[in-house]
């Protein structure tokens, strides 16, 4: 018998349990955005009149880091 898709399961309710604690800093941290859902399932951040779209499960521990100096990026050009 083999483990079933429990592992998997688990796993990507991790990322997202992560994922959603990130989403609050960077919106503590940049109180000017909106983060929401597409349909789709990925990410936007809406800067101002900028979008900046982002995958929900980041593919390395250097995503939000960049996530983040996108934002800062865009919000920097807005003000």
């Amino acid at each position: 018998m083999g483990q079933g898709p429990w592992p998997l399961v688990s796993r990507c309710l991790q990322v997202g349990v992560i994922m959603t604690r990130h989403i609050r800093e960077l919106q503590r941290r940049f109180p000017g955005i909106q983060i929401n859902r597409t349909r789709g399932g990925h990410l936007v951040a809406t800067v101002g009149t900028s979008r900046i779209f982002m995958a929900a499960t980041p593919s390395d521990h250097r995503a939000i880091h960049n996530i983040r100096a996108m934002i800062k990026h865009e919000a920097r050009k807005q003000s």
